[in-house]
């Protein structure tokens, strides 16, 4: 039975072959590009959206492009290799939308407090495996299973947040609502109020001229 990287392999020599694919796939990436570039220049898109899009033409050139000798190698690194550095790559880019988020789309700071120390905490996952082996060891997780715990664990925090700020908005609004109410009622009560006075004026005033 073929092991995962015999599967691979014969994977990449099958997508080495598809010219096809492989060129919509460069075509969708010149797309992105070409959507990021304009946008920026005419300030249609901010820099996170930007980002966004150059990241999707990055893969999709991956795909399109990337030789096969290259996967080849990057599939001889080690497991752990190669999880650290999706996770450092991962955090990096947490790190630079929240820090742009708050430069542009006016993050709160509470909110990009949470989101940078996720990432810091990505960071820190990949850069010092020893502290993930202590978490491995207390708790029996596999290499990557402790580090998904980690960054679970930090967006348990960012939901719970939420979560608050979701409650504390809705009983606001509620507040709002019962002002709006209670200022109607009493718009709809000084209108009744004016409405006799105006007309005993309208009839006080034809006696007048008689």
């Amino acid at each position: 039975m073929p092991t995962e990287n015999e599967i691979v392999i014969r994977l990449i020599e099958y997508w080495a072959a598809a010219w096809v694919p492989r060129s919509i796939c460069g075509i969708v990436g010149a797309l992105a590009v070409y959507i990021a570039v304009s946008g920026l220049f005419k300030s249609r898109l901010n820099l996170l959206a930007a980002m966004l899009w150059i990241i999707a033409a990055g893969v999709t050139f991956c795909f399109a492009f990337i030789p096969g000798e290259t996967i080849r190698s990057v599939i001889a690194l080690e497991y752990y290799v190669r999880v650290r550095v999706i996770i450092a790559s991962i955090s990096v880019l947490v790190l630079l939308v929240t820090l742009e988020s708050i430069r542009h789309t006016r993050l709160k700071e509470r909110y990009a407090i949470l989101w940078i120390f996720t990432a810091f905490a990505l960071l820190v996952c990949a850069m010092a495996p020893r502290l993930v082996d202590l978490l491995r060891a207390a708790t029996g997780m596999g290499y990557a299973a402790a580090i998904v715990a980690v960054a679970f664990t930090f967006l348990l925090f960012v939901a719970f947040d939420f979560s608050i700020s979701l409650s504390r908005m809705q009983e606001k609004n509620a507040q709002v609502t019962q002002r709006i109410a209670l200022l109607q009622q009493e718009i709809e009560q000084l209108k009744g109020a004016d409405a006799p006075d105006q007309a005993t004026d309208h009839r006080q005033e034809p006696s007048a001229r008689g």
